[in-house]
């Protein structure tokens, strides 16, 4: 997505991520403030993607959309540092 494209949430819960993120911009703290859009974020305890993830140990390949296509994810204590 370039940087300045609006988002457009598909799900309620982007919808209210984004809602806070606008409620952000418009306030005082705008200015210092940054906002982090993360992508699939997994850890010790996901019970919806780590288990993907794990299958490459084995080495077992997945493919996710298109063959052009990328799927970003990061590991939550790298989400935390950031």
């Amino acid at each position: 997505m370039r940087e300045d494209a609006e988002p457009t949430p598909l799900t309620l819960y982007g919808k209210s991520k984004l809602e806070g993120e606008l409620v952000v911009r418009r306030s005082t703290l705008s200015r210092r403030a940054t906002v982090i859009r993360p992508p699939v974020v997994y850890g010790p305890r996901d019970v919806d993607a780590l288990p993907d993830l794990q299958g490459g140990r084995s080495g077992a390949l997945f493919r996710i959309g298109r063959p052009d296509s990328y799927f970003s994810f990061i590991y939550v204590t790298d989400l935390i540092d950031a």
